[in-house]
């Protein structure tokens, strides 16, 4: 006998819904049978060959485990049918209004009440109204030969010099780590190579380097912070050395330029540096466009949003500022006697409109603008049927291993489920926003591409 329960659906109010299902007294009494005769194959009864207990002796051993376990399948079973058939998209969980057993010799009637997402029109969304930003970048004839020069430079060969180091010269030293007296060999290493300027040292390492000439010694002390996540956090550590040479990056000729990158002639090589350059600046204005529409969009939604669901989101905030505030006690070395059961029960409390704990009016308004952009978000995806696909998502990694030197803790974090799905949902983000922003009213200006740093 198939699985077929009545269901019925009723609205409660603005957000919340009640469904009703109520399964036949056959499927019932079907599903206890079914039950009983696998603990009968399964277990047996003492005194009774397997699977040849009497059903009277069977409902006297197994009656209210089984009682239990129908139970909560056929509301199990009922609610995902009822999904699927109705086309359900709660956004709370669903609560049971009544804990009667299911009984072999009756129908099995039980309710549940959930919330569900308010109807977004994204038509009627004055859009207009929100004004972003943006530059319309111009690129001078100076600044493309500059880059140019800079291209030149930077495919240069390294030669030494007797000049003190500064800034885009490369120091070759010797380095000695001393925590609490004792040397330590992963912080010492006989010939270190970096290029100042580009933070791949300490800033105080890089710092006591900058200004040296070859030949010449220094020391400088580092305290390791306390949250980093260095083995030594918390330390103090001294280094020293000297440094073994000093060499500055010569430029290469432009013809022999446009020969190692492999383009036709000067005025290619000019097109494509400027198309490149064009290019990492109006990323640069999309990102900051994106940030300045995120922060305005919080306070542009005004519409109501179900109750259950925001008395959540303001305790989970509740919970996430004491967790932070918590953690920051303890990061001081303040002492702890307080009863941590306790805390957790309090800030583990879901507010309700009777509950008679005071409500931060802040926290309020932050569980409204997250959950309102939230709504927005998914309805955009859903019409827009915004998607990302793996290949971006394994570009995006590609992307960030090269931008960290291809860190391979990276790499096998990103291969995780968790951390691959949080970037898939940035992606996602990232593409709600430009959609937005195709809506929105961009006030452009023009402005010229900086001048490099030396």
């Amino acid at each position: 006998m198939a699985f077929s329960p009545q269901i019925q659906l009723s609205e409660v109010d603005q957000f919340s819904r009640k469904v009703t299902i109520t399964v036949p007294q056959a499927q019932v009494s079907q599903a206890f049978s079914q039950r009983f005769d696998q603990l009968n194959k399964n277990n047996g009864v003492p005194g009774f060959r397997k699977g040849k207990a009497p059903i009277n002796v069977l409902r006297q051993k197994f009656g209210q485990q089984v009682a239990f376990e129908i139970h909560d399948r056929l509301i199990n079973d009922g609610w995902k049918q009822a999904i699927v058939e109705l086309n359900l998209a709660p956004v709370t969980q669903p609560e049971l209004q009544n804990d009667r057993l299911a009984s072999a010799n009756s129908d099995f009637s039980f309710s549940l009440t959930f919330e569900v997402a308010p109807t977004i029109d994204l038509a009627k969304l004055d859009w207009k109204s929100v004004e972003i930003s943006s530059k319309d970048w111009q690129l001078s004839d100076e600044r493309l030969d500059a880059e140019i020069q800079q291209l030149a430079k930077r495919n240069g060969e390294w030669t030494e010099t007797s000049a003190p180091s500064a800034n885009g010269y490369q120091v070759s030293f010797s380095l000695e780590g001393v925590i609490d007296g004792l040397k330590k060999e992963e912080l010492s290493s006989p010939d270190e190579k970096c290029i100042l300027g580009k933070g791949e040292l300490l800033a105080e390492i890089e710092a006591a380097l900058t200004g040296k000439s070859a030949g010449e010694s220094f020391s400088v002390s580092v305290d390791f912070p306390v949250d980093s996540n260095s083995a030594f956090a918390g330390k103090s550590a001294t280094f020293s050395g000297s440094v073994n040479s000093v060499s500055e990056q010569n430029a290469i000729s432009i013809e022999d330029l446009i020969v190692k990158l492999k383009v036709a002639d000067l005025e290619e090589l000019k097109q494509r540096v400027s198309e490149a350059l064009k290019s990492q600046y109006q990323q640069q204005s999309k990102q900051e466009a994106r940030k300045e529409l995120s922060e305005k969009l919080k306070s542009f939604f005004s519409f109501d949003v179900p109750t259950k669901l925001l008395a959540q989101q303001i305790s989970n905030i509740e919970e996430h500022h004491f967790h932070h505030d918590h953690d920051h006690d303890h990061e001081h070395g303040e002492d702890c006697n307080h009863d941590h059961d306790h805390a957790h029960h309090h800030h583990g409390h879901v507010h309700t409109a009777d509950c008679g704990h005071e409500i931060d009016p802040k926290m309020k308004q932050e569980a409204l603008e997250m959950l309102r952009v939230g709504f927005v978000s998914d309805q955009i995806v859903e019409d827009q049927q915004i998607s990302v696909a793996d290949a971006e998502v394994n570009r995006m990694i590609s992307q960030i291993l090269m931008s960290t030197n291809f860190n391979m803790e990276l790499f096998n974090l990103y291969q995780q489920e968790g951390p691959r799905r949080r970037l898939k949902e940035s992606l996602i983000e990232e593409k709600v926003l430009d959609w937005i922003l195709t809506q929105v009213s961009i006030k452009s200006e023009v402005a010229d591409i900086p001048a490099i740093e030396i």
